[in-house]
């Protein structure tokens, strides 16, 4: 294999778990009995999303909202929260989305 996952999450979604992995630049969305969409590149799927956000992501989580699904992206200390058509919050840093980390992260 030359991909590495950075990023994975999962939802469920109907009977079934929808994954969501990242790699890279690149990202699929894939059941347990395929794959749903992609690859494709990330800045294409949201190209809302601010270009430090499109690639080399550390962390991932998706929640399902009213039958939306709802993303949390993480790369290094910052976040942004969006849905498939906009963003719903950030880019911020994290101790600004949650302050009782600010003594954790050291700043």
């Amino acid at each position: 294999m030359s991909k590495q996952i950075q990023a994975i999450t999962a939802v469920m979604e109907g009977r079934l778990w929808k994954h969501l992995a990242l790699s890279g630049s690149e990202y699929v969305i894939f059941t347990d009995k395929g794959i749903n969409e992609g690859p494709g590149l990330i800045a294409t799927k949201w190209r809302f999303l601010p270009a430090r956000f499109t690639s080399d992501l550390d962390a991932a989580s998706v929640v399902m909202e009213g039958g939306i699904w709802k993303y949390m992206f993480i790369k290094g200390n910052e976040r942004i929260v969006f849905t498939d058509s906009a963003i719903f919050a950030g880019p911020e840093q994290v101790a600004v989305a949650w302050p009782f980390l600010r003594n954790w992260l050291g700043r």
